[in-house]
This record gives C-alpha cells, sequence and structure tokens, in this order.
C-alpha cells in the first residue's frame, strides 16, 4: 500500500523539503515551508452563531427543519401533521399488498401476546384483564405516531417486574387492591409524561447513558429473576416470598418442598414448558417456522385449559386464572393520584419505568430499522411512547413499550407498516369482548411456563462474550448490572448498571491515553511506538499526542503525564548516553477542544521546560483549539513559529538532521516516503512508482487479562507512580522512603538550612498578623465563638507542616468555608438557642470532611475533585465573596435584627429595612474602611514589595478601633464589640463529636460537602504555587495531610481548616520557603491564645466585619472571568450558573449548579462529539477539516469524514448519524452540480482513542446502509485500542482488512489512484489534485507538470537520481 498523510500528515512534507533540502545544494539553496501551508486560524463566529450552531448540533442534529425549505404554507402544515403523525405520510402510499403482510403478521402476534399479557399482568401484580387493556388501546396510539414498522407494543416482562417491584415497596397488592391499581395508572402517565418530554424538549440522548453493556446485564439478571418468580405458580407454591433476590427466593421454594410442591402443577408446566422449547427451537433452526414459535403459547393456553376443565385439575390444587373480566378498557382518569403523597410516589416510579421502557423500544426500533434499511426519528419515537403511555394510563393500562419477541415474530411473519399493531389490537378487543370467560380455567402454571420461555431470550450469552473479548471495563457493567438484580433488586441492578456506564465515561474525561510517538523506518510518519514497535525515537526530541479533549477533568492529570514521559525519557538517555531532550513537541490532532484549564495546565507546562531549557512545540491543533489558544493569548506566549501543521514539521525545522538521516536511509533503501507518492508522479526517467514498505495498520500485542487490569488500575489510581522510589532498595532504604512519604518534612528537614528559616520566619510572623484578626472574623461567619477561629489556625498548621507537600500553603479558616459552614450548620440547629450542639454538629462536620478528604487520598481518588471546573470555581468563589461581604452588612452597619437567609433579595431586604438604624456607626466604618482597608491593599498590589503592608492592615486595623473604643467607649453608644474571647489553648472536643444519633447522620452530609469544597480550594492553591516556583505537589499526599489534620482539629477543638489564597499569596511574597512558615505562624498564635486574647474584647464587630469585606473582595477574579468569557462560552456559562446560584438562593445550590453544569459539559461532550469533513490541501497529499482550511477541497467519489472522539455507547448512535447525514449532502450537492457519485467513505479515525460495543455495532449498521447503496466503507489511521478491539470482535473481516489503511492518503491512492498518479505533490499552482484530475478527465498517465518549488530544469526524476548519487 502507498505510504502517505492522513489527518496527521506529517510525513509528507518532512520528506520533501529533507529532499529539497539535498537540491538546494544544487539549485541555490532555497528551502521551502510546507508548500505555504501553515496551522489555520478558522474564522471568529460571532456569538449568537456559535450558541446557534451548538444548539442545533445538541438538540436538532437531525435537522427537523430542513424539509420545510421553500414550502408553501399548505405543505408545511401537512409535513408538521406528518410529523406528529406518521401515518399521514406512509399511509398514502398504502396498498393491498401491504395489508397482506400486515394482516398475517398482527394476527401471529396476536396469538402470542394475548398468553403473554395475561402472565406478565401478574408479574406486575395486577389483574389479567390490564395486561390485555394495555395491548389494545397503545399500540392503536402508537400505529398513528410510530415511525417504526417493526415494533410490536404492549406489555414486556422486564417493566412488568420493575413496576410490580417497586409498586409492592408502596402497596400490598393484595390488602390495597384498589390504591395498588390506582399507583400503577399514576406511574403509566408518569412514564408517558417522562417519555414525551424528552422527545418534544429533544432530550432523547439522555437515554444513551444506559450502555449497551449494562443493559445485557440488566436483562439477563432481569430473566433469570422474573423465572425465578414464576416458580410460584410452576411449582403451585401458595406462601411465596415477595422479595426478588436469587437467596430469598431459593429459601421460599427449599423452605415449601415437602409441603407446598404441587406434583400435578409441576407435571402441566414441565410437559408445556418442555413444548415451548421444542418450539422455539423449531423456529431458531428454520426461519420459516418462526410461527411454530409464535402459536405455541396460545396453543398451550388452549389445551392446557381444556385438559383441566375436563379432569377437573383444579380440585387437585392446581390454581386457575379463575375469572378475567370481560368487556373493553373502562376509563381511568379519575384513579390517577394528581395530589397527595402518593403522587410523588407515583412520579417516581413512573420516571423510572418509562426510562427503561424507553430504552427497550428504541434500542429494538434501530435494530430493526437497521436490518431493514430504514430510519425511525427517535424524538418521534419517545413523544408516541410517550402519548400512548399517557392515553393509556386512562384508560385502564400499564406501562406499554416495544417488545423484542413479539416485534421479532412482527418482523420475522412480513409485517410492512405499523398497521400489523392495529390488527393485533383488533384481536385483543375480540378477545375481551367474546373470549376472556373461557380462559378460567387455564392453570397459572402454563402462564409460568409461558412467562419463563419467553424471557429465556433476554439472556444475550452471545452479546456478553462479544463484551467480554472487546472491552472488559464494559464486562464489568455488564456483570455489576447482572449481580445486582440477581442478588439485589430490579432497581438496585439498575443503579448499578447506571453508576458504572457513567464511571466509564467519567474514567475517559479523567484518565484520557497519552502516547509515545516514533519515526517508521524509512517514512516520516509518526506514529504511537506501543502499536508500532518499529518506530524509533528522534534523538533530542520527546514527541507525545494527547489522545483527548483537554478539560478541567483531565488538565492536571495530561500535564504531570507529559511531564513523566519526558522524565522517563532523560533517565533514558542518561543511563544510555544519548542527546539531552531539547525540544518536546505535542501532536494535537484528536485534541478537539479545550477550556481555560486545559490552558493553564499548558501555560504551566511551558513554564516547567522553560526552566529546563526544553522548547514546547505544538503541532497540528483544530480549529477550535487553535482559536482558544489565540483568544487566550498562549500562541503569544509560546509563539507562533512554535505551532506547525504537522509534527514533520516541527521535526524538519528542529531537528534537520533527524530527518536528513531518514531520507537518506530511505532513499539507500530504494523506498520512498509518503511525500515521494506524488514525486515519483513527476519522475520523467521511466522509474517505476514505489509501493508502501510494508506497513500495515499496526496492532500492540494482546495483554493477557491481568496485565490489562493492572494497567488499567495503574494509569488510574497511581499514575504519579509511587511505588518506583522503592525499586531495587534495601528494607530499610524502603522503611526510610515509607516515613518520608507519609512525613514529608523528613525528606525536606534534612536539607533544611538558617538562611531558609530566615524566610519561614519572617513569612510566619507576617501571616500571624493577618490571620488572627481574620480568624476572629471568619469564627463569626461560622456562628462560632471567636477563639474556635483561632484555635483553628493553631492545631492544623502543624500537623499539616508534617504532612504536607507545598511550600507556600498557610493553613486556617478561610472565608467561603465559613459562610458554607454557617449556613449548613444553621439549617440543622440555631447557634443562638442551643450553642452547645452547634458547636458539636460543626466539630462532626470537622471530623468527616477530614474522613473523606484522607479517604480519598488513601484510595488515590483524588481525581473527584477535578469535576468541579475552573470557571464553576470562579463563579463560585465571587458568588460567595458577594455573600460573605453582604453578610458583614450586619455588623458593618451595626444592625441588630438580620436575617439569617444568605440570598441577595433577602439581605437587601433586612438592610433597608433597618436604615433608620445604625447611620452613625455606618458613616464611622466607611471613614475607618477608607483610611485601613484599601490605601494598604493598593499599595501591596501596586508594589510587590510592600506585601506586608496589606498583610499587617489588619492587625493595625485591630488594634487602632479598640483604642478608640476603649477611650470613647463607643460601645456605650450602640457600637457592638467581640467582648469576650476565650484565653488559652485547644481544650479536647473528641467527646463532643457526634458518633450516634441523629446528628451523625447531618454532620457526616456537611462534612462531606465542605470538605470537598476545602479539598478543591486547598488543591487548586498549592498546584497555582507550585507552578510558579517550578515543584510538583502530590496530590494525594495532600489530601492525607488535609485530612488528618482536620480529623487532629475535629478532636482540639477547630473547624475545617484549608490553604487560603491570600494568606498563601503573603506567605509566598514574603519569602516563605517550606511549611516551617506555618509552624512559625501556629506559634505566635498560640502566644496570642495565651497572653493577648483578653485585649480583643473591645475590638469592634464592625471592624471585623471590614476586615473581612477587604479580605473576600480578592476572591472577585475579573481577569480569569473574563479570559472565560473569551475562550469557551459554555465555560462562561457554568461560572455564571455557580455565580448567580450562590447570591439568588444559597451557597449550597450554587455549589449544585456549579457541578451539574461542569458534568453537563463533559456529558455533552461525550455525547455529541465534533466529526470534521476532510478537503485536501493544495499541491500536498495532507487532509485537513475544509473549515478550518478553507483552501481544502473535497476529492471527487469520495467522502472523508473525522471523527473527533472516542465512540461510545453515548455517541455512537449520533456518530453514525452523523456520517449518514455528511453523505445526504454531500450526495445532494453532487446531484446539483452533477459531479462523480460517491463510491466510497473513508473515516479517518486518528483521534478515535477508544471504542466500545456499541461503537462497533453502530458501524455495522453503517456498513450494512452503505453496502445497499453500493458505497464502500475505508477506515484510515485507527489507534492501538481501536483496531484491537475492532479485530476481537470480527469487524475486520467483516470490512476486508484491505478496506483499513496506515494513512488517508494511502486510502485515496488505493481507491482512487488516478488522482495521486496524475499529479506530483508539489505540482501545478492552479489547484488540488482533486480539481486537476476533474479537468484532465481523469487521465491515468504520469502528469509532466513542472515543479514549482524546484529551480532546476531539469525533470523530477533526474534530480531524485542526483541527489541519491550525491
Amino acid at each position: 500500500m502507498p505510504r502517505a498523510v492522513s489527518d496527521g500528515g506529517e510525513a509528507i512534507d518532512a520528506d520533501i523539503a529533507s529532499r529539497t533540502s539535498s537540491h538546494s545544494h544544487m539549485d541555490g539553496g532555497h528551502h521551502h515551508h510546507h508548500h505555504g501551508h501553515k496551522v489555520e486560524f478558522p474564522p471568529k463566529k460571532k456569538l449568537i452563531d456559535e450558541f446557534t450552531d451548538a444548539v442545533k448540533e445538541t438538540f436538532f442534529a437531525d435537522d427537523p427543519l430542513r424539509q420545510y425549505k421553500d414550502q408553501p404554507m399548505s405543505k408545511k402544515v401537512l409535513i408538521s401533521l406528518q410529523n406528529f403523525f406518521p401515518v399521514l405520510d406512509w399511509g398514502r402510499h398504502y396498498t393491498f399488498r401491504k395489508f397482506r403482510g400486515d394482516l398475517v403478521s398482527g394476527l401471529t402476534i396476536a396469538s402470542l401476546c394475548i398468553p403473554q399479557d395475561i402472565g406478565y399482568a401478574k408479574l406486575a401484580g395486577l389483574l389479567p384483564n390490564y395486561g390485555l387493556y394495555s395491548s389494545f388501546v397503545p399500540p392503536l396510539i402508537y400505529a398513528m405516531m410510530g415511525s417504526s414498522r417493526d415494533i410490536a407494543i404492549g406489555p414486556v416482562a422486564v417493566v412488568s417486574l420493575l413496576l410490580g417491584t417497586l409498586l409492592q415497596n408502596e402497596f400490598d397488592p393484595k390488602k390495597n387492591q384498589e390504591e395498588y391499581t390506582r399507583l400503577a395508572f399514576t406511574a403509566t402517565f408518569f412514564a408517558g409524561v417522562t417519555q414525551a418530554a424528552l422527545g418534544f424538549l429533544r432530550l432523547g440522548f439522555i437515554i444513551e447513558f444506559l450502555s449497551h453493556a449494562a443493559i445485557v446485564g440488566f436483562m439477563a439478571g432481569a430473566a433469570i429473576t422474573i423465572a425465578l418468580q414464576q416458580l410460584k405458580g410452576f411449582l403451585g407454591i401458595a406462601n411465596f416470598t415477595k422479595k426478588t433476590d436469587i437467596i430469598s427466593v431459593m429459601k421460599s421454594v427449599w423452605g415449601n418442598v415437602h409441603h407446598g410442591w404441587n406434583w400435578q402443577t409441576i407435571l402441566i408446566g414441565a410437559s408445556f414448558l418442555a413444548f415451548l422449547l421444542v418450539a422455539k427451537y423449531i423456529a431458531k433452526k428454520n426461519k420459516k417456522l418462526f410461527w411454530v414459535a409464535a402459536i405455541a403459547p396460545l396453543t398451550s393456553v388452549i389445551i392446557s385449559t381444556l385438559f383441566v376443565y375436563i379432569t377437573r385439575a383444579d380440585k387437585h390444587g392446581v390454581v386457575i386464572v379463575k375469572y378475567i373480566k370481560k368487556g373493553i378498557n373502562p376509563p381511568s382518569a379519575s384513579l390517577i393520584y394528581f395530589s397527595g403523597p402518593n403522587l410523588m410516589k407515583g412520579f417516581r416510579i413512573g420516571v423510572i419505568a418509562g426510562m427503561i421502557g424507553l430504552t427497550e423500544a428504541i434500542a429494538i426500533g434501530r435494530t430493526f430499522a437497521g436490518l431493514k434499511d430504514y430510519k425511525i426519528d427517535g424524538n418521534k419515537e419517545m413523544v408516541a411512547l410517550g402519548t400512548m403511555n399517557i392515553v393509556g394510563s386512562m384508560t385502564s393500562c400499564y406501562v406499554a413499550t416495544g417488545s423484542f419477541s413479539r416485534s421479532a415474530v412482527n418482523y420475522m411473519a412480513g409485517c410492512q407498516t405499523a398497521v400489523s399493531n392495529i390488527v393485533m389490537s383488533i384481536v385483543v378487543l375480540l378477545t375481551l369482548e367474546l373470549i376472556t370467560p373461557l380462559f378460567k380455567y387455564t392453570p397459572n402454571a402454563i402462564l409460568s411456563s409461558i412467562i419463563i420461555s419467553a424471557v429465556l431470550g433476554l439472556v444475550d450469552y452471545h452479546t456478553a462474550y462479544l463484551i467480554w473479548k472487546v472491552d472488559k471495563l464494559d464486562f464489568l457493567a455488564c456483570l455489576g448490572a447482572f449481580f445486582g438484580v440477581i442478588f439485589s433488586s430490579v432497581e438496585y441492578g439498575l443503579l448499578i448498571a447506571v453508576a458504572i456506564s457513567l464511571a466509564k465515561i467519567l474514567l475517559q474525561v479523567t484518565r484520557p491515553r497519552t502516547v509515545l510517538l516514533g519515526n517508521l523506518p524509512r517514512t516520516t510518519l509518526y506514529r504511537n511506538i506501543d502499536q508500532y514497535p518499529e518506530a524509533t525515537l528522534v534523538p533530542g526530541v520527546v514527541i507525545v499526542r494527547v489522545d483527548s479533549a483537554i478539560y478541567f477533568t483531565n488538565s492536571n492529570y495530561v500535564k504531570d503525564r507529559i511531564l513523566r514521559w519526558l522524565r522517563d525519557e532523560e533517565e533514558r538517555q542518561q543511563e544510555q548516553k544519548l542527546q539531552k531532550t531539547e525540544f518536546l513537541i505535542v501532536e494535537l490532532s484528536p485534541v478537539i477542544d479545550i477550556d481555560t484549564s486545559g490552558i493553564h495546565a499548558l501555560e504551566d507546562l511551558f513554564r516547567a521546560l522553560e526552566k529546563r531549557k526544553i522548547q514546547l512545540i505544538l503541532a497540528n491543533p483544530g480549529p477550535a483549539v487553535i482559536l482558544k489558544l489565540r483568544s487566550a493569548k498562549f500562541t503569544d506566549l509560546i509563539g507562533e513559529d512554535k505551532i506547525f501543521l504537522t509534527v514533520g514539521d516541527a521535526v524538519k525545522k528542529f531537528a534537520p538532521k533527524a530527518v536528513e538521516n531518514v531520507v537518506c536511509r530511505s532513499w539507500s533503501a530504494s523506498a520512498v516516503s509518503d511525500g515521494a507518492d506524488n514525486l515519483n508522479a513527476d519522475m520523467d526517467n521511466g522509474a517505476a512508482q514505489q509501493q508502501h514498505d510494508g506497513y500495515n495498520v499496526g496492532a500492540p500485542p494482546k495483554k493477557n487479562l491481568l496485565a490489562e487490569f493492572a494497567g488499567t488500575v495503574k494509569e488510574t489510581f497511581f499514575s504519579d507512580e509511587p511505588m518506583r522510589r522503592y525499586k531495587d532498595q534495601p528494607r530499610s532504604r524502603k522503611l526510610w522512603f515509607a516515613l518520608q512519604h507519609v512525613f514529608p518534612v523528613f525528606e525536606w528537614g534534612r536539607q533544611y538550612t538558617l538562611a531558609k528559616f530566615k524566610g519561614d520566619l519572617i513569612a510566619g510572623l507576617t501571616l500571624a498578623s493577618l490571620v488572627i484578626p481574620q480568624d476572629i472574623g471568619y469564627a463569626k461567619l461560622a456562628n462560632l465563638p471567636p477563639e474556635i477561629g483561632l484555635h483553628s489556625s493553631f492545631v492544623p498548621p502543624l500537623i499539616y507542616a508534617l504532612m504536607g507537600t507545598s511550600r507556600e500553603l498557610a493553613m486556617g479558616p478561610v472565608a467561603v468555608i465559613s459562610l458554607l459552614l454557617g449556613t449548613l450548620l444553621q439549617e440543622e440547629i440555631d447557634s443562638k438557642k442551643n450553642p452547645l450542639d452547634y458547636r458539636r454538629l460543626a466539630f462532626t462536620a470537622t471530623f468527616f470532611a477530614g474522613v473523606t478528604q484522607a479517604a480519598l487520598g488513601f484510595c488515590r481518588l483524588g481525581f473527584i475533585i477535578a469535576f468541579l471546573s475552573h470557571a464553576a470555581i470562579i463563579g463560585f468563589m465571587a458568588g460567595a465573596a458577594i455573600t460573605i461581604a453582604l453578610q458583614q452588612l450586619k455588623g458593618f452597619l451595626g444592625i441588630a435584627n438580620f436575617t439569617k437567609k444568605t440570598d441577595i433579595i433577602s439581605v437587601m431586604k433586612s438592610v433597608w429595612g433597618n436604615v433608620h438604624h445604625g447611620a452613625m456607626e455606618l458613616a464611622d466604618n466607611i471613614d475607618r474602611s477608607i483610611i485601613f482597608g484599601i490605601p494598604p491593599g493598593c499599595q501591596g498590589k501596586k508594589n510587590k514589595k510592600l506585601f506586608w503592608v496589606p498583610a499587617i492592615a489588619p492587625l493595625i486595623s485591630v488594634i487602632i478601633s479598640t483604642l478608640f473604643v476603649y477611650i470613647t467607649r463607643a460601645d456605650k453608644q450602640g457600637v457592638a464589640i467581640v467582648k469576650n474571647v476565650k484565653k488559652g489553648i485547644n481544650p479536647p472536643s473528641a467527646s463532643l463529636i457526634f458518633f450516634t444519633g441523629p446528628y451523625l447522620l447531618k454532620g457526616f452530609k456537611i462534612g462531606v460537602v465542605a470538605g470537598m469544597i476545602s479539598l478543591t480550594e486547598a488543591i487548586a492553591v498549592g498546584r497555582t504555587f507550585a507552578g510558579l516556583n517550578d515543584y510538583q505537589i502530590d496530590g494525594n499526599k495532600e489530601m492525607l495531610a488535609l485530612g488528618t489534620m482536620n480529623v487532629v482539629g475535629s478532636m482540639t477543638s477547630c473547624y475545617i481548616a484549608t490553604g487560603g489564597f491570600a494568606r498563601s499569596a503573603v506567605n509566598c511574597m514574603a519569602g516563605g520557603k517550606t511549611p516551617m512558615s506555618n509552624i512559625v505562624m501556629s506559634t505566635v498564635v498560640l502566644l496570642a491564645l495565651l497572653w493577648i486574647t483578653p485585649l480583643f474584647k473591645y475590638t469592634p464587630n464592625a471592624t471585623i466585619s471590614s476586615i473581612i469585606i477587604s479580605a473576600v473582595l480578592g476572591l472577585f477574579d475579573f481577569e480569569s472571568a473574563y479570559l472565560i468569557w473569551k475562550v469557551d462560552k459554555l465555560d462562561f456559562m457554568a461560572c455564571l450558573g455557580a455565580f448567580l446560584g450562590v447570591i439568588f438562593s444559597s451557597v449550597e445550590y450554587g455549589l449544585l449548579i456549579a457541578v451539574v453544569i461542569s458534568l453537563i459539559k463533559v456529558l455533552l461532550h461525550v455525547t455529541r462529539p465534533r466529526t470534521a469533513l476532510l478537503g485536501n490541501l493544495p499541491r500536498t497529499i495532507i487532509y485537513r477539516n475544509v473549515e478550518q482550511y478553507p483552501e481544502a477541497t473535497k476529492v471527487p467519489g469520495m467522502l472523508i469524514v473525522r471523527v473527533d472522539s472516542a465512540i461510545y455507547f453515548t455517541n455512537s448512535n449520533y456518530v453514525k448519524e452523523r456520517m449518514l447525514r455528511w453523505l445526504r449532502d454531500e450526495e445532494e450537492h453532487q446531484k446539483e452540480q452533477k459531479l462523480p457519485k460517491i463510491e466510497f467513505l473513508i473515516v479517518d479515525l486518528s483521534p478515535v482513542n477508544d471504542i466500545d460495543t456499541s461503537g462497533i455495532h453502530a458501524f455495522k449498521e453503517l456498513l450494512r446502509t452503505l453496502e445497499k447503496r453500493q458505497i464502500q466503507l475505508i477506515f484510515a489511521n485507527p489507534g492501538a485500542a481501536v483496531i484491537q478491539k475492532l479485530r476481537s470482535a470480527k469487524f475486520t473481516e467483516l470490512i476486508g482488512e484491505d478496506k483499513i489503511c496506515l494513512t488517508v492518503g494511502d486510502a485515496v491512492k488505493k481507491f482512487a489512484p488516478q488522482l495521486t498518479e496524475n499529479e506530483p505533490v508539489g505540482g501545478s499552482r492552479e489547484g488540488s489534485p482533486a480539481q486537476r484530475t476533474n479537468r484532465t478527465g481523469g487521465r491515468r498517465g504520469r502528469a509532466t507538470a513542472p515543479d514549482p518549488h524546484c529551480r532546476s530544469r531539469r525533470p523530477c526524476g533526474e534530480r531524485a537520481a542526483s541527489a541519491v548519487h550525491s
């Protein structure tokens, strides 16, 4: 195969330029840079256009308004009606021939559904007639509104079991039959509302978050659970457990073995179960005999009913159905709970059952639509399913959905349209009107046998085995859901399935792959050295590729991982005495997006490399990335000359000798690199065109399960390789390292000097002067006594100094945590009415905050805090600053009766309600704050050397204001004072912590929330200063240190302490060298507690309020907020949402909004990934995004698409539909322009770092669709994990190994050879190879156009030959 360049087309130009440089000795030494192509900056869109595009791709990806374009009003009205009622569309073309197929299939599925519906109703704990009702009304509604031709609607086993289980948790169906039935209708109503709302709001992608693997496991577990539940009827047991877990069921079964089993019932059940299974086997072996399995259930019912009636077996213990109410569905709208306590119960059950029903129906619809090559509209399906369940709830039906077994029968019976549902519905109607009394003697054992035989098909062994082969993490989700259902309950199994599915997504975005790239011998291609073992590293250059978007969830990991690659390479170079690394090239082609956190990580990386004298180079950034880097001025920082179109360009410029060596090897081996494919076309000396030097898409050696598991665990939890330093060390050394690991003081303490102590002493004293007045204020903010604030700056800093890894973090209470803690504690206990319990709850919350932090560090789960984005933190902090400042108005204005609420509206009402009081104090405070607060702050900000001015200003303010109040006795004039600060060191408080009782859980909840926020703040601050001073902090050690200090603090009368930005900045600027500055500060606070606290008696509260207001002003980061706005509007929405949530609601709601918006951003990225259309850059065989490179031209007869994300269950259907939409648009364009028909779809997989079974299934459906259109599917440049999984799933055999190419250039050359044979890479300036081919009529001869980059008059072939000889 020819070796050319795909989206990462680094090879071609580097190689050509190398050869051109060899010509320069002869031709004047001219050197050309990539034929003039550089990284393009796409035109910046207006905000409204950016917002419109985002909304369109998220909610209107199927372009529903497209069909209304250029249509008259009457046509638009008709199209609208057809959208809601597709029957008006397909009904116009309905024929008698189609009706024959629908009639046969409708009658067939009716014979199947009637006995099943009676059994499923019993499974749901409802009377049998409700099952039949649910196969009468809902199918009629669906036939009018649904878009699937094959789905057969009615009750299904899994939803019936789920509904029955959830309903029985609320009511006993035997004791409270009426309430139970009403709750079932209520749940059905809300299931329908949920489904319709998702469709109407176009939020259908939400159901994608339940992975295919989780569904397989859930269905299998539900099948076993359902089968076990049928043992009651199958064995004739009267007293059967109400629990669904396998242990309880088996205990109940074996507990009744001697007196509960009925042998006549068992005989009937076993006989007919064998009959049903044989019928299914016959139908499976011979597809034409599908009707055997379809009519077997009804046949079983008829024969068994006659047998029981004739033999009167019901008199011998055989339990029968007895009575099924005759007649059609009675109205039930009045029975739905629209008020009262059962309303919320019905809503909760309905949402769960509705989502499961929806997931099953959409999956079934898509499966059969793929088989028949038509599309179903997911949103229309949701509206149809929702409407039918809403109407069903009002006509005595319970939740109906698409059944796989009856849909399969419907498909095999030859259904043509949804009319088969109408036929089935009519048969069910006739049954209700005429036949139901005949079911009186039907034995329950038959219904149990029918259900058991039906649910066995839900256990999909083949798919489970495929999941195991392809993706072990997917299989874990499958297994988790399966065991969750059978060993616990259906709802817990469902919860486990969703949790593992989400965990997989979040793991992918927190721990993305990064790979080291090497040069493929005799080429200038750069590929993953794990996938291509023959690839060699470039001397003096480290080339790393990041295989994911760089977001707040992974930015620090990506930076640390790149530095780890660099460290490993430097160690290797030292061992082998190789050339020192001078350049780090980061290949960004898979990085489809970046946010402000990602840009900050790149800035930190740039600074770290600068100090090592290593240059940072970026290659092939996409349109979104390059725009955001420019908006953040990172391109100015790094230099635009350090950003290249390809890795090859970067290597060529910064390591030209390496490139020359590559080319020499290439020519001496008579092999031509990627660029030579077109260069040879320009040779007139008759040299044969060279083929690819045997390079096919590589696949790394398959790891065994243990190695694969160990690799995943290592990269997820031990990415910093903590055990590395223990390697080859004696036991004593290992113990010493372990001690240093837990107590880093033993490491830095050995190198501690007097010079460092001088810096720490000054920093500690400066810190103490700042924190003493602040701590008193922050304690009041948390509604705690002032001395507890001082206690919290004495013990925790000492613990942190022993265990922490940051040199700058200064520990103690901070404003935001104090406010958050005070707000949450006040909701539980009034601090004035019950101060002792309030303090106890504060210590309990502090204890659990510490336990949470330490547990995260010990379990190495620190990446969890990454889910609060930088933007959300900025907004949250700014909102908290305003809230804190507003809370200080009580002391600042001297208001006695102040609101306890924290939202801005309540506070301003309280302020203006007291406007006529405290005017003198207001004026006094304004003067004081101007004199003591603002000028020192400005001095410190304007002149960094005067940092100590704002640091000591609070203490000076306290001293002067205290003297002023004491001398003037202003406290007698209404000025509120601190009064009493208790003297002495921290008393023990372990006995005060709630370890039992109702406050235990409350303390735990508050502690977890406050602990996570304080942890996030401390780690963010620590990393900021570590980056500035070029060292790394260990996140897990930090968590252990913070957790331990808060656990100890909770036992020594402290509340939650963390690393505050303001005091840490002062510590840094004052010259703090080590955590010793915390010890100095702690010592000063101890002296203050022992000797000085009584002197604070006359300190006015207004001064404390002024100090807090001046302190929290620093939490406003306007510059970062503006940068976020410029770089990423969705990030800014998270920032704004958190900000507005805090100031207009409460701190906890603002925090919740911040987390939710941050997670939505992550999930939106994985559900709606970018796909790009690639075109050919003129005079090259590089293929780039046509939006970013307007000069790039499309290749006639080919559509080249790049998928910019891993392909998982969350986005697999979207990716498939998006590619088909590209295809549709191109085909329409070709018809208009009369261009050649598309024969090939090339999918560039270079950014796709992973794929799961859902993704592979989507590609199979895409392949089937393309085959019917006579279009060939080609893959280019799949990564290591992708090619391995495609081979495990045997997709490579399905598509053909010859359809998987190393590069896009290979694929174009192989399947459209005339395009590459006709033109040289450096060909005519008149257009792209594609355009020139069109003009020459697709001729296959060699082109003779001169190379514009060549100064010689000789043909290129002669020049190449002379270059070889030279």
